[in-house]
């Protein structure tokens, strides 16, 4: 069979409601006719320019997006293993659980977990047989007859769990696309890696104590509401820096906030990039 948005939308709805207890909020999908992959995931993030780098802005929510390719002419179980595919991508995102690594233990634990308690067989890679009619034979995700891969936000170091106010990337997604630099390539070397930026909230607490928070980027609108609930805040300044001494912190997906002496937080915020809300863009201060 080749798909249709029809089809591909009502399968997301049925398996939703079956896989993912109807969680998973709706979702912009789109048909392709891309010879390399199956199934893709994306997330997308607007950017603005500011001395020179590119930052992401992290919205109240990315845009996502699901990618069906209708390229291949697959069975019904098939096209529907690689919507579920896809779809725990998007949970996993959504859930602020993804993984490191392309299809890592979170991904294959509920992988297996729906095949086991569904019947499916989803799997991580895919080995194409016949594409549809005119299409050479192809990868289920442009590796060797595999499907969907690639992390989900902020893997492979753009902007999500491990990602930054974003570094150079626009996009992450679950398919073939490239990442837009994680690293500067430099003539006649190799590529040179760039450190992780981090998005740091700083409470001034009616106590006198100040404390930090470093905050998953698809949850800094959130944490702006929530922080000032759960602790009695004075007043609060968010950054944007690459200083490695807040990778001691864990990224922050409710309100939490860690004690640190203003001294100590002064010398680390040096060179930090103040950021500003206005409206529902998150930014560099200065064009905030």
């Amino acid at each position: 069979m080749t798909p249709d948005l029809e089809y591909i939308q009502k399968a997301f709805d049925r398996y939703n409601a079956l896989c993912f207890r109807g969680e998973l909020p709706g979702i912009r999908l789109e048909l392709s006719r891309a010879r390399t992959y199956l199934g893709r995931y994306e997330e997308k993030r607007p950017q603005v320019r500011f001395l020179g780098r590119r930052f992401s802005l992290p919205a109240a929510e990315p845009q996502r997006l699901i990618r069906i390719s209708a390229a291949f002419d697959l069975t019904p179980e098939q096209q529907d293993d690689v919507i579920i595919h896809e779809m725990i991508h998007y949970y996993l995102a959504w859930k602020d659980l993804a993984d490191r690594v392309p299809h890592g233990p979170h991904f294959r634990q509920l992988m297996e977990a729906i095949n086991s308690r569904f019947g499916r067989h989803i799997v991580v890679r895919y080995k194409m047989g016949a594409p549809a009619v005119g299409q050479q034979g192809a990868s289920a995700d442009g590796q060797q007859g595999t499907a969907s891969s690639q992390g989900t936000a902020g893997q492979q170091g753009a902007a999500g769990s491990q990602g930054t106010a974003g570094q150079q990337g626009t996009a992450s997604s679950q398919g073939t696309a490239v990442q837009q630099g994680t690293a500067g390539s430099r003539a006649g070397g190799a590529a040179a890696p760039r450190a992780a930026r981090r998005i740091i909230c700083v409470s001034h607490l009616r106590s006198g104590e100040t404390g930090v928070t470093v905050c998953a980027t698809t949850r800094v609108f959130y944490l702006r509401r929530a922080l000032p609930r759960a602790y009695n805040i004075k007043s609060s300044e968010w950054y944007s820096t690459a200083d490695p001494f807040f990778a001691r912190y864990p990224r922050s997906n409710t309100p939490k906030i860690y004690r640190i002496s203003p001294e100590e937080l002064s010398r680390h915020l040096q060179g930090a990039v103040r950021m500003a809300f206005k409206g529902r863009i998150f930014g560099p201060e200065e064009t905030a």
